[in-house]
């Protein structure tokens, strides 16, 4: 499924590039230099799960064996060790950024640690921050960032709480029988469409757009019965021009292309689909 992934984040790459005048993007991509990180600059394990830029503009590598940092000159790892401080589990496979600019590392095991940067240390597990931030569960799936500076914290059984550091509370959406609500609390994963809707995906495979403002959902699309299990953990990915892109890395289930505009679904697998993998 890693090569999935790979095969989504070229899509996506392949777009964007293709979105600028040739000219332009000619222009841009002599400028670029690529630079390779090693062992010899530090990055001792090649399998890397999880990239992210933080704010400050630190590279963050979660892989197989280790957490890495690199400033554009060296890289600083960060293991397990029996210092309490140090991240709880060395296998990392998300990696967030959340409320007060803090890294949320999860591990192959589930759990968070939260990276404090004025301190480097981490503090193991998020239940300090279930309460500080008054989420609806301990279980924390993923994190997302708005463009409004919200972080929505998703739960596997909770549905999600939506924090806003500016007001200092917490809203919470669930499922319910009220207009607008939720089709179940089992969130899987969460994506923001360049035009600020928020796309979510449940266990069931049922997609629903969130109004970021009034917070209820306005639409509901449903990935093809036949195709999917009763239950998987999707994850989502939204491209530039607002398309969706669902997969479960724990399956061989292909990716399913969503249109943005039309919301029609499309299933893409090794002999389907418009999109040839080359596996599912």
């Amino acid at each position: 499924m890693g090569r999935v992934k790979l095969y989504i984040l070229s899509i996506i790459g392949f777009g964007w590039i293709l979105s600028f005048h040739s000219t332009q993007a000619q222009s841009q991509m002599e400028e670029l230099v690529f630079r390779n990180l090693d062992e010899d600059l530090g990055l001792s394990n090649s399998n890397v799960l999880s990239i992210l830029r933080d704010p400050n503009g630190m590279m963050w590598y979660g892989t197989a064996y280790g957490l890495y940092r690199y400033d554009g000159t060296r890289v600083k790892s960060f293991f397990n060790s029996t210092d309490t401080t140090s991240i709880s589990h060395n296998t990392i496979i998300k990696l967030a950024v959340g409320p007060e600019n803090q890294l949320w590392v999860k591990n192959v095991n589930g759990l968070f640690d939260v990276f404090n940067p004025e301190t480097e240390k981490f503090t193991r597990g998020s239940i300090k921050y279930t309460t500080q931030y008054k989420l609806a569960s301990d279980a924390i799936g993923m994190i997302l960032k708005d463009r409004q500076g919200r972080f929505w914290f998703t739960h596997p059984q909770h549905g999600i709480s939506i924090f806003d550091p500016v007001q200092k509370g917490t809203i919470y959406l669930k499922a319910g029988s009220a207009n607008g609500s939720l089709s179940s609390d089992q969130i899987a994963w969460l994506g923001e469409s360049p035009d600020g809707m928020i796309w979510s995906i449940n266990q069931a495979g049922i997609i629903e757009l969130i109004d970021p403002n009034r917070l209820i959902v306005t639409r509901s699309l449903k990935l093809p019965k036949s195709k999917i299990p009763d239950s998987a953990n999707y994850e989502l990915v939204m491209d530039s021009e607002g398309d969706a892109w669902i997969f479960d890395p724990e399956r061989d289930l292909g990716v399913f292309w969503v249109d943005g505009l039309s919301h029609e679904i499309s299933t893409n697998r090794e002999n389907e689909g418009l999109l040839r993998l080359n596996n599912n």
